[in-house]
């Protein structure tokens, strides 16, 4: 009987143990990226063109980043450039933003969201995106 008890207060004790060291434990840092804006926004007319240029620092150094946008402003948005072999860490780097707008769109409203990746990792702090179709 006395050995149960004693299995089951090592049991608890080290239960105890373990969920103190995990609340302990430093977070993990989840890199982000920093915008020269939060929003990249304007009122464009219909055939019209906007272009605009953003800086972006990383946190950390990344190797071939690749910049991802949403599907809703696929279609109207061109980024220059593409991607970027070395990102240094706490450096500025810049990106342009071109958006054609169709002559012939019946929306109103092109909103999205641009991503810093590299592979398929997306890193923290998206830019977002907002184009209205002038009437």
């Amino acid at each position: 009987m006395m050995s149960k008890k004693l299995v089951r207060i090592g049991f608890m004790c080290t239960a105890v143990f373990v969920t103190v060291a995990m609340a302990s434990a430093p977070a993990a840092a989840t890199p982000k990226i920093s915008w020269s804006q939060g929003t990249v926004a304007a009122t464009i007319a219909k055939g019209g063109t906007y272009t605009a240029t953003v800086t972006f620092t990383s946190a950390i150094d990344l190797t071939n980043a690749t910049f991802k946008w949403s599907p809703s402003v696929g279609g109207v948005l061109a980024v220059d450039p593409t991607s970027i072999a070395s990102v240094v860490a706490s450096s500025a780097n810049s990106l342009t933003f071109t958006v054609t707008i169709p002559s012939n769109t019946k929306k109103k409203n092109y909103n999205g969201s641009l991503w810093v990746s590299v592979g398929q990792r997306r890193y923290a702090n998206p830019l977002a995106l907002r184009f209205s179709v002038q009437k």
